[in-house]
């Protein structure tokens, strides 16, 4: 993430001696960005031999995913933490992959002959993923004229950022934290740990400006789940600022950008955003960007996920459903993680069993057109179903993702080496967490792994039989050889026979449903 460098201070605010967290996002990747562009009507750039810029990447793990799935492609991540770029490097040059550089730069850098001096390219899509509510207004600046200058006619831009309402409850906490954590010693870590005993400790007393125990709640949640450096980033940053829609948007109109839709596909329907009542008033409102704002404050969202395009061209409804139809699906999950229900800000909806039923477990044996999923079911009776309906509620409710043509041998290659790097890296330290992602060759994505996920991919690319028997010796073989061992409720888990008892516990079933998804996908 970015922030200026003035001489006395090159941090600027911003929290460095903790490294944030790596991380995939698939909202980020072109495939999903290009079908929130076509769901809401508007035409996405072309996604073969598509360069891609990511603002502030961080330790550039996304970045470097996308490129190991995307040999075609151009990846270029961009931070201005040189230990963050030095992680990044690491791992690309492990790797072997040429397409993915990362750079340590501000943003302040970015623009005019420095952009040039870089040798960057034009891009066809910029990302930004919570940076642009972490930095102060003349990095916002600097990011609106580094997308003006680099964004290519018809490209796409993706921010995701912190948004009010949602934050609202929890600006008073945020500010009380960063102020008790800058009169503190030692590292950020430490003053975090500080600042949230002091702040809980007045909750408990009935602060009457900390009753809100939703607050305390979600980050109690973070804490637990081994997200502290994430609540370092968040909370301790002296830049942070949630935004309001209507702000952003603004900023992007004077890089010629125009709103296409939102990345969290689910929320580009209205009906499962907003009670009927909500609608009718919304409905009304004179624009898209006023209805959008009020939108935000019917569901009270305090993220958004939003795509803009620089020269958005508006579809007809017949190109539109068109083009919907040319795309193919897969279904990414395990078997028996085909739940129907999908959850949102009105509650809980259930996606009519009769139709989508059939069109995942379809796509769990073979890849798929909308438009031949959609002709199959209609022969079955299912008849006069919207390709805007049903593709967003396939990919925005887990159960698809979109897929370009089916991968060279040469892609799977690359891919199962990355993936064999990515499980390779040390457990919890450095470069991955306990869970991770691996990269998919058919869907240019990534697929979430956890901690037993990584050694069972270790254990088969290394040729271990397909047993749980084999895969658990070859596991524990890696993890003896490297001084590690398993954990429950926080403690090591001793000798040979309870490691080996627990790889073989949680190696069953994944041969059973994780591999299958693992080949369907291009990830093994």
């Amino acid at each position: 993430m970015d922030c200026a460098r003035p001489a006395e201070d090159w941090s600027a605010g911003y929290v460095t001696d903790v490294a944030y967290m790596p991380g995939f996002y698939h909202h980020q990747t072109p495939g999903f960005m290009a079908l929130a562009c076509l769901l809401n009507g508007f035409e996405p750039p072309p996604l073969d031999g598509i360069t891609y810029c990511d603002l502030g990447c961080g330790p550039g793990f996304g970045a470097t995913l996308m490129a190991a799935a995307d040999p075609a492609g151009t990846y270029v991540g961009v931070d201005f933490n040189p230990a963050h770029i030095a992680q990044g490097r690491r791992l690309i040059a492990r790797a072997g992959l040429t397409n993915v550089r990362l750079i340590e730069a501000s943003f302040a850098d970015l623009a005019g002959s420095t952009a040039a001096a870089l040798d960057l390219p034009r891009f066809d899509v910029i990302a930004l993923h919570g940076v642009y509510s972490w930095v102060d207004e003349t990095l916002k600046r600097a990011i609106v004229r580094f997308i003006d200058e680099r964004l290519s006619p018809g490209g796409m831009a993706y921010l995701g950022y912190n948004c009010y309402p949602g934050w609202t409850n929890a600006m008073p906490l945020q500010r009380l934290l960063r102020e008790v954590a800058a009169r503190q010693a030692g590292d950020s870590a430490h003053r975090f740990q500080t600042a949230y005993t002091v702040a809980r400790a007045l909750h408990e007393a009935r602060a009457q400006g900390l009753l809100d125990k939703t607050v305390f709640e979600a980050l109690d949640k973070e804490l637990e789940g081994g997200n502290e450096n994430y609540l370092v980033h968040e909370y301790l940053n002296a830049h942070w600022r949630p935004l309001f829609f209507a702000d952003v948007t603004a900023d992007m109109a004077a890089a010629k950008l125009a709103y296409a839709g939102s990345a969290d596909l689910l929320t580009n329907f209205s009906q499962l955003q907003m009670t009927p009542e909500q609608r009718a008033l919304v409905d009304g409102l004179p624009d898209r960007v006023l209805r959008q704002q009020a939108g935000d404050y019917c569901t009270g969202r305090g993220f958004r996920r939003d795509v803009f395009l620089r020269g958005a061209v508006r579809l007809g409804e017949a190109a539109q459903h068109d083009r919907l139809r040319q795309i193919r699906f897969v279904n990414p999950r395990v078997d028996g993680g085909q739940s129907l229900k999908v959850t949102t800000p009105v509650g809980t909806a259930e996606l009519e069993l009769r139709l989508y039923g059939p069109l995942v477990a379809w796509l769990r044996e073979e890849v798929m057109s909308l438009g031949a999923l959609l002709d199959r079911v209609a022969a079955e009776g299912v008849t006069d179903r919207s390709p805007v309906e049903v593709a967003g509620m396939l990919a925005g409710a887990g159960l698809a993702v979109p897929v370009y043509d089916d991968p060279s041998p040469m892609v799977v290659e690359r891919v199962r080496r990355f993936n064999r790097v990515v499980a390779d890296l040390p457990l919890g330290q450095g470069e991955v967490k306990h869970s991770t992602a691996l990269a998919s060759a058919l869907g240019r994505t990534g697929v979430f792994a956890t901690l037993f996920d990584s050694l069972a991919y270790a254990a088969l690319v290394d040729g271990a039989d397909e047993t749980p028997e084999a895969m658990a010796d070859a596991a524990w073989r890696r993890l003896r050889t490297r001084g590690e061992a398993l954990r429950h409720e926080g403690e090591p888990l001793l000798g040979e026979a309870a490691n080996r008892a627990a790889l073989i516990e949680n190696f069953t079933p994944m041969l059973q449903q994780t591999v299958p998804m693992w080949r369907r996908l291009g990830v093994l």
